[in-house]
């Protein structure tokens, strides 16, 4: 065979050869010797083995596996009908090969991180390339073996390739990484959190009323997408634009804030935020269903924040008809409680005789 020819356990071995003399001309097989000699290296010291003798024109074997540092000679020698000898030999090699891995093949959103190793065998050296999103092979790492982290990871799928040698035409393995989007899968996404805000307790300042969400979003292949924003129906105006990113939108106020990402002009995914319809005592108590809730007040006057839930104004009223505030959302201090009895709040949309939005949220002094 060829001397660049390699094998693996288990590969046929072809081998055929002639010889010819001046006075015999050719010399016919029975005087045609065939040796095999596996020579065994490890740890760099060799010895050798005769694997098999034949006397033909040619043959085969089978590769043993017979473990590692191991080649094999094929020895002809010729005879012609004087008893003159000539030989030649050819020798064989394992073909190279190679193991590469990694700590994990999913790198969620938010970090970036992989480590990677990898061996071979049978090769002075090799190289790994990474390839990001189906783009050009980029030298990552080289040598016999090794461990490398690759801090790169930000959008869709990384493919890193061992390659024998320095010439980057073997491919001894391959092992392809995948960053993963906001929503644990791939593909583009976008989400918002928290994507319903809420009073937890009555607002003291307008300023409390203003609320923030973090939108995190990814492309999913490395391009570069646009997330725009539309806040209740208005025309989406853009909010960022990036591979991916986490960006935090810290002026929610009232209604619904809904965020998309374009790519190539394409709609491919949408996050809303998303403020609730409600009415807020100072103790935390809330109302925003249309059942009652109570909070006690003793002879002073009545804190209560609200929102409609709608970027819409709507009526804060008492039970008796009395506007208190017409807002999409406010924060103040509401009529006085005495002794004479409970007073309920509620939102209503146009005026305190609208269908109601929330509460009530009923105040009693004790």
């Amino acid at each position: 065979p060829s001397p660049s020819l390699t094998y693996a356990i288990g590969d046929t071995i072809n081998f055929s050869g002639s010889a010819t003399d001046p006075v015999d001309g050719s010399i016919p097989g029975p005087q045609l010797t065939w040796q095999v000699v596996q020579h065994h290296c490890p740890g760099g010291v060799c010895h050798t083995h005769t694997y098999l003798t034949i006397a033909d024109t040619g043959g085969s074997f089978t590769i043993p596996d017979h473990g590692d540092n191991v080649y094999y000679e094929i020895i002809l020698t010729a005879m012609d009908s004087a008893g003159l000898t000539g030989t030649t030999s050819v020798s064989i090699h394992p073909s190279p090969t190679g193991v590469l891995t990694a700590d994990r093949t999913s790198v969620p959103f938010g970090q970036n991180n992989v480590n990677l190793k990898f061996s071979t065998a049978n090769v002075a050296t090799a190289q790994v390339y990474v390839a990001a999103n189906g783009g050009p092979d980029t030298l990552f790492a080289s040598g016999a073996s090794g461990s490398q982290p690759a801090g790169f990871l930000n959008s869709g799928v990384y493919v890193f390739k061992l390659y024998a040698g320095t010439s980057h035409t073997t491919l001894l393995a391959s092992i392809a990484i995948t960053k993963l989007n906001p929503k644990g899968g791939t593909g583009p996404a976008i989400v918002a959190a928290p994507a319903t805000l809420s009073f937890a307790t009555a607002a003291t300042s307008s300023t409390q009323l203003v609320r923030s969400s973090a939108i995190s979003f990814d492309t999913g292949d490395g391009s570069v997408g646009q997330v725009m924003l539309s806040v209740n129906g208005s025309t989406p105006q853009l909010f960022t634009a990036s591979q991916f990113g986490t960006v935090t939108a810290p002026w929610i106020f009232s209604g619904k804030y809904v965020f998309t990402l374009v790519k190539n002009g394409v709609v491919v995914d949408t996050a809303t935020v998303a403020t609730t319809a409600q009415i807020s005592s100072p103790n935390g108590t809330t109302a925003g269903g249309p059942s009652p809730n109570v909070a006690t007040m003793v002879g002073k006057p009545v804190p209560l924040t609200f929102d409609t839930g709608s970027g819409q104004p709507a009526a804060l009223c008492t039970q008796f008809g009395g506007l208190v505030s017409f807002s999409q959302n406010g924060a103040g201090n509401a009529t006085s409680v005495d002794t004479t009895g409970p007073i309920s709040y509620s939102l209503h949309t146009t005026d305190c005789g609208g269908p109601t939005v929330a509460g009530p949220l009923t105040v009693t002094a004790s």
